[in-house]
């Protein structure tokens, strides 16, 4: 169960990320910068996470 639960959050955060970073492209581009890092941030702790897990 806390396997599927964390594989749940990371997709949800990933989601999360990419909405947050098109709605911060609309703000404009040093706006979306910060959503292109959290967006990164977000693939580097999943892709952590999955190695963990093999």
């Amino acid at each position: 169960m806390e396997k599927t639960f964390w594989n749940i959050m990371s997709i949800g955060g990933l989601i999360t990320s990419c909405l947050a970073g098109a709605r911060l492209y609309e703000l404009g581009e040093e706006a979306f910068f910060y959503g292109f890092v959290l967006g990164v941030g977000a693939l580097m702790f999943v892709a952590k996470y999955i190695k963990e897990e093999e």
